[in-house]
């Protein structure tokens, strides 16, 4: 579960095997085996949280890759992936939809950003106009650039959502606790095996 900018590790599927191997095995190996689990989760995570945030919306494995960052701990049984949130760009993390701004006859033909494509397979529209900026247009600077100009006259990028964003939303949310929690759970249970069989 998303907390701030990072995604919580819910272990909660793990926890019986955690037990189960504290009563079987010594303290020493028992963290052995936490701590190669963790690790493995930290090294699939970047494919994991990409895999699931690119079903429901429209970024590249490669972007949501780039915006996971390692996995760390925050308590003995208890881990976080920290998430950037820098936000997609409008026009090219999203694709953009252009639209005329006066269809009139003899009017200047100026076209503005109509929409983009932050969920996969929906549009959404996007404001006429920015009164964060000024209440300036949005409008199209070569085929893959948003932008409009703020209160400066200076032009700016617009932004879309932020992986944070992505994986606070459902059912994102619960897709990327089910997928982790379910990778956590396969691995411990074969660093257990493999530690019964050595054990033997």
């Amino acid at each position: 579960m998303p907390r701030g900018s990072a995604l919580y590790v819910d272990v909660s599927e793990v926890m019986e095997s955690i037990e189960r191997m504290k009563n079987t095995f010594s303290e020493e190996t028992a963290e052995k085996i936490i701590h190669h689990t963790i690790v493995d989760t930290g090294k699939k995570s970047q494919s994991l949280i990409a895999n699931v945030v690119t079903k429901d919306f429209a970024v590249t494995k490669q972007w949501a890759r780039k915006h996971v960052l390692h996995m760390r701990a925050t308590g003995p049984l208890s881990w976080e992936i920290p998430l950037s949130g820098a936000r997609g760009l409008i026009g090219t993390t999203f694709k953009m939809r252009t639209a005329l701004i006066s269809r009139k006859k003899g009017a200047s033909k100026r076209r503005r950003v109509k929409s983009a494509q932050i969920k996969r397979g929906s549009w959404s529209n996007l404001p006429d106009v920015t009164p964060h900026q000024g209440g300036n247009v949005i409008f199209p600077v070569g085929k893959k650039i948003a932008a409009t100009r703020s209160e400066s006259k200076k032009m700016v990028r617009v932004v879309g959502k932020s992986l944070p964003q992505m994986a606070v939303t459902s059912p994102t949310s619960e897709k990327l606790d089910k997928e982790l929690g379910n990778f956590m759970l396969k691995r411990i249970n074969h660093h257990i095996e493999q530690a019964m069989k050595n054990w033997a």
